[in-house]
């Protein structure tokens, strides 16, 4: 034989072994580089990593040899190794429970052997009572053994060297055993020179009892058991070939290479501790072609023999059969004496009872039977022949065929229905109900179980977990069918919520109300259950088939509602008496126009009501602000029109809001409001304006107008309704007025308001400020203004307020003559004579000195003595500008004026010591002349009046002359009103042309006592007929309880004018220019 040499698996060399020596040889080297041995090497093999090499030798001696040729280890045996492997470093070898490198080696002691990587022997040394020549590792975890030797065969063992079975005969010795890389071919050569190749088919061995399945492994001495439904696994190791296994409930038979039979039983609740067998018998020496299992017997059939054995090998019953039995299936039965199926190879089925002589006939099949399978109710019967692997189906009573398919693989029937059966055929699984194929699934083959809607199919040799089938389309062809009851015994194995409200659709349109009710149950459908429930309520108490039409009808309605057919279920409820329900389903269908025109024909429902929920739901839902706001101006309802467009505010929104304005009657003034303060807040102001003149309410209109700051409008709204308007919007406008320096126009508002106080603070504010600036005529008008003012509150504080009337028009009098002083002082040219300002000086110093409680600010003492004494000097009343001027010798004198003064003072000591008569004041009551020289001389003079009388001078308020007018008042008796008309009459013509008025005066004189006493002259009848119309002056009372006032001018010569405002008297020529 030649020496060894083999390639390493990963690294591009090979080992080539002499009888001496062994050297590594590359392509890459040009050398080859040897190692000696001690020994001839028979044989080679490299580790699957290529990294360690072990060597067979004639001496008996394995070493083993890393890259590089040094001897890591060795073993020694008897007799020459002509033969040894490495097995492949595969994951699958933790599941077979040994090194994942493993060295088989066959020794010519006749032995097998195992070590590890590191020389450790491995399990027992195995005896093969031949010569191996060949080992090779088969399998796709190397589980298996292939030897070849002496024995002319090739022989198949386990990977702890126990013998399987042979695979291959030859002639002679056969030197050579390998595999392809898919283990489906062993080749083999033989001493003769001859190579042979051999195909490999492993047959399933495999059998199920409803959930339990039982299957051999691949490694062919291992047996799987597997509960599907509960998806627990156990593996049983038999260390020996598995024949056969047969299952029923929960015992598994075994029949073994060494025809021996093994009876297995659960030892423990599985569903405690999981799925757990233990041996329980073992039947010796069975013949056995088919095997079976029941509760406390095994059936055997060899050739044409049946035979019943217990568990202890004793035969109980033997039959004998006219043909060979290919299928053994226990049919069911009391335990002890179940009832067996037997598949004969003529297709005849029988059935064998332990009690019988000779077993029934079942049925006939046309060919050889493979496979038996029953319906869980023994309905049905499938059968697989074994010669066209034809699938049957046939009724177990009427023995009729009802279903055929060709080229089927197994086939099951479901463990919980009769009428469903699932087979595979050609790679596909196809589900059969009630005859009908009703599912296709491709890629799976190898159907074991089917149990409710979950099949469990073989993949690589095992039960892969289970795969969930839908029953949809069988439903869905039963439903069609009106087969309600099969097709809801058919969903209850697995179907979507879908299919089963289908179903119930179906039935229930039908009225199979109990099957419908269950689906609707199973769908989860709440809905339908309570409204099939309702309806039964409702049917029970019907009367008459009439009443029972009409319920019906409503429940055809309401079923059509729920499935969206909407308007036939409104069209059903109007045709049954629900027109009501017609209605309230059209509003919630939002089908408003329906819903309306349903609503006409009811007596509950208005056109109204279905409006205003058309437009809640258009507010809240649709968000369609417009139509909402549209809708509730049509109900009425025009706060929330407007509420809808306020707060949202959509495109457009004014332009609603203006409508809704336009449109909502005046008598919902809250809602106008808010519209118009939306307006005002969008600054839309003549819509504003529009609502507040549609309410009326001129005072917001007021506040609109100051708001804007338009006080042309404000003024004219004022003209026109200033009455109308409350004093809570007067007093802002007139402050708006008084911030635009429009005085006069907030006087007036102030005014009309009846806001006496405001008008009298701005007032004495005007009067104050005017003072500051020196504009004195201003602060005149003022505080002539503010008297005005004073007499509007006589009626609340009486008597005082005539009083502060009094002060507050000397006050005016005083700064308007004052203003002729200053204006003297301070500029440098004046246009008045001397002895107008002459007078004016005079005047004020009158009222100043001799009124010393009204205060009059602003007014400069010195600038009306100075005026006072230049003005007597230049008129020639030196005896009064002597006294001013020792009189401004008290005063501190402004520097400009002080040597004027000083001089003046001194040149007036050469003057005459008396003043010319012409400027003396004389009383056209009386006839005295008053001296000038008294405005210093007396402490307790009156303000302008007659030293002599105590008569008031009546001045001329452009000149201040002293004018020719004496008072006089009616008698008690006569009141004002008579007087008017008794001055107006012809006065009598008197016969000694004596005149009537100088007699009453010159009696009142002669009664007079001083000038304190003083009191107008007190006229009667006669003496009020005898005036003349044209020289009377009446000045009325400006306010109640204010005393007319009555003159009469002495010198109708001299004309005078009265101003009727102020009742002041003026030079008629000068009256004019006032």
């Amino acid at each position: 034989m030649n020496p060894a040499s083999e390639f390493n698996p990963v690294l591009d060399l090979l080992v080539s072994c002499s009888n001496v020596d062994f050297g590594f040889w590359s392509p890459k080297e040009n050398g080859v580089e040897k190692y000696g041995v001690s020994s001839k090497i028979l044989c080679a093999s490299w580790t699957s990593d290529g990294q360690t090499l072990a060597l067979g030798m004639l001496s008996g001696i394995i070493s083993i040899r890393d890259l590089s040729g040094k001897e890591l280890r060795n073993m020694s045996h008897s007799a020459s190794v002509w033969a040894l492997m490495w097995s492949s470093s595969s994951g699958s070898a933790k599941q077979l429970e040994r090194p994942k490198e493993l060295l088989a080696v066959g020794c010519w002691d006749k032995t097998l052997s195992f070590y590890d990587r590191v020389g450790k022997q491995y399990g027992e040394v195995q005896n093969i009572n031949f010569y191996p020549t060949s080992v090779q590792f088969f399998g796709a975890s190397n589980e298996y053994i292939l030897i070849g030797g002496t024995n002319k065969s090739v022989g198949l063992y386990t990977c702890q060297g126990r013998r399987l079975c042979s695979l291959a005969q030859s002639d002679a010795w056969i030197w050579t055993v390998i595999c392809d890389s898919h283990d489906k071919c062993i080749i083999f050569g033989d001493q003769n020179g001859s190579v042979s190749v051999l195909t490999l088919d492993v047959e399933k061995v495999q059998s199920i009892y409803k959930s339990t399945y039982a299957c051999r492994c691949t490694n062919l001495t291992d047996i799987l058991i597997q509960d599907l439904a509960k998806d627990q696994k156990v593996k049983i190791e038999c260390k020996d070939d598995i024949q056969m296994v047969a299952v029923f409930r929960d015992i598994v038979a075994l029949l073994l290479s060494d025809c021996a039979v093994y009876v297995y039983e659960s030892s423990r609740p599985s569903e405690t501790f999981g799925l757990s067998y233990e041996l329980k018998h073992k039947v010796r020496d069975v013949e056995c072609d088919v095997l079976a299992v029941a509760s406390k017997h095994i059936f055997t059939s060899c050739k044409k023999t049946l035979k019943q054995c217990d568990f202890n090998g004793r035969i109980m019953r033997k039959w004998e059969l006219e043909m060979p039995v290919c299928v053994l299936r226990v049919y069911g039965g009391c335990s002890g004496s179940e009832c067996i199926i037997a598949g004969m190879c003529n297709g005849e089925i029988k059935k064998v009872f332990p009690t019988d002589v000779q077993p029934k006939h079942l049925l006939t099949h046309s060919h050889s039977v493979r496979s038996i399978n029953f319906s869980i109710r023994r309905q049905y019967v499938a059968l697989i022949d074994d010669e066209n692997q034809q699938l049957f189906i046939y009724d177990s009573k009427t023995k009729k065929t009802l279903f055929k398919h060709d080229q089927v693989d197994s086939a099951v029937f479901n463990g919980q229905l009769d009428e469903i059966l699932c087979f595979s055929s050609q790679g596909r699984v196809l589900m059969n109900c009630n005859l009908i194929i009703s599912l296709e699934i491709d890629g799976i083959e190898g159907v074991v179980g089917f149990i409710g809607s979950k099949v469990y199919f073989l993949q690589d040799g095992l039960v892969t977990s289970a795969m969930v089938i839908s029953f949809s389309d069988s439903v869905k062809k039963l439903t069609d069918a009106k087969k309600f009851s099969q097709a809801y015994k058919v969903a209850c194995l697995g179907v979507s919520e879908r299919d089963w409200k289908t179903l119930a659709l179906a039935a229930m349109a039908e009225f199979e109300l109990t099957i419908a009710q269950r689906s609707f149950g199973n769908a989860r459908d709440l809905t339908f259950a309570h409204l099939i429930d309702n309806f039964n309520q409702q049917m029970k108490q019907c009367v008459g088939d009439l009443e029972l039409d009409q319920l019906k009808g409503v429940f055809n309605a309401e079923i059509a509602a729920i499935r969206g057919d909407f308007r036939g279920a409104a069209n059903l409820f109007a045709k049954n008496g629900e027109i009501d329900r017609a209605v309230e389903l059209m509003i919630d269908l939002k089908k408003w126009e329906d819903a309306k025109s349903y609503a006409s024909q009811s007596k509950t429902f208005k056109m109204e009501d279905v409006a205003l929920r058309h437009a809640r739901w258009a507010a809240e839902e649709a968000k369609d602000w417009h139509l909402a706001s549209d809708l509730y101006m049509s109900c009425g309802c025009f706060s929330e029109a407007v509420k809808i467009v306020t707060e949202n505010k959509a495109d457009g929104w004014i332009n609603q809001l203006i409508n809704l304005a336009r449109n909502i009657p005046k008598s919902d003034g809250d809602v106008l409001r808010i519209c118009a303060t939306c307006f005002v807040e969008e600054k839309e102001y003549d819509c504003a304006k529009d609502v507040f003149l549609k309410l009326n309410d001129l005072s917001e209109l007021m506040k609109l107008y100051m708001q804007l700051n338009d006080w042309d409008a404000a003024a004219s709204l004022m003209q026109q309704r200033g009455r109308a308007l409350d004093k809570g919007i007067l007093l802002p406008y007139a402050e708006g007025l008084l911030l635009q320096d429009r005085f006069g126009e907030a006087l007036e508002v102030y005014s009309k308001g009846g806001l006496v106080e405001y008008s009298r603070r701005m007032l004495k504010q005007l009067a104050d400020n005017a003072i500051m600036e020196c504009r004195f005529k201003d602060a005149s008008y003022f505080f002539w203004l503010l008297t005005k003012e004073q007499l509007k509150m006589q009626n609340e504080e009486g008597a005082r307020n005539f009083q502060d009337y009094k002060d507050t028009l000397l006050r005016a009098k005083i700064y308007y003559a004052y203003q002729r002083i200053f204006d003297y002082c301070t500029e440098p040219f004046t246009s008045l004579q001397s002895e107008v300002l002459f007078q004016t000086a005079y005047f004020i110093c009158l009222c100043i000195i001799s009124t010393p409680e009204v205060h009059v600010g602003g007014v400069s003492i010195v600038s009306v003595l100075y005026t006072l004494a230049k003005q007597a000097k230049n008129n020639g009343a030196f005896k009064l500008a002597r006294a001013v001027y020792t009189h401004l010798q008290e005063f501190k004198l402004p520097r400009k004026w002080r040597e004027i003064i000083e001089v003046d003072s001194l040149k007036i000591q050469g003057k005459p010591t008396e003043d010319n008569e012409e400027l003396l004041h004389v009383c056209y009551r009386c006839g005295a002349s008053n001296y000038l020289y008294s405005l210093f001389s007396q402490r307790n003079v009156v303000c302008d009046t007659c030293s002599s009388c105590g008569h008031p001078f009546i001045r001329c308020f452009i000149n201040f002359d002293v004018l020719p007018l004496v008072e006089f008042t009616p008698d008690a008796s006569i009141s004002e009103d008579k007087a008017i008309k008794l001055i107006h009459e012809m006065p009598p013509v008197e016969p000694d042309n004596s005149d009537t008025f100088d007699a009453v005066v010159t009696e009142a004189l002669d009664n007079q006592i001083d000038a304190e006493s003083y009191s107008p002259v007190t006229l009667g009848t006669g003496a009020l007929r005898s005036l003349r119309r044209d020289e009377v002056y009446y000045c009325p009372g400006l306010v109640s309880g204010m005393k007319a006032q009555f003159y009469k001018n002495m010198i109708p010569d001299i004309a005078v004018a009265l101003s009727p405002g102020c009742h002041l008297f003026y030079h008629e020529e000068e009256f004019e220019f006032a």
